[in-house]
């Protein structure tokens, strides 16, 4: 398997995680300019929750995007350690 292909699917998951999650949160900051423009007197309690969710979602991706970078790394460390050592070495 050629290491630059699993470094650009590494990539490309966490850059739409990423997007996906941006996306999330401009069209939640959206609903809550819209609802804060319609019920002022409810700002405080939908702030809370905004930056509850926005939170989630970030860390949400955050957490997406270590796991995708970590895997594709251990699955690059193990072919390039298969690929130098024998089978007898990597199973003992």
């Amino acid at each position: 398997m050629d290491m630059g292909l699993v470094y650009v699917a590494g990539a490309l998951m966490i850059g739409l995680g990423a997007l996906g999650a941006a996306i999330g949160v401009g069209l939640l900051g959206g609903r809550f300019l819209e609802a804060a423009a319609r019920q002022p007197e409810l700002v405080p309690m939908l702030r809370t929750n905004f930056f509850l969710v926005a939170g989630l979602v970030d860390a949400g991706t955050n957490d997406c995007g270590w796991s995708c970078n970590v895997r594709s790394i251990r699955g690059c460390w193990i072919s390039i350690f298969k690929q130098y050592c024998d089978k007898e070495e990597v199973l003992a």
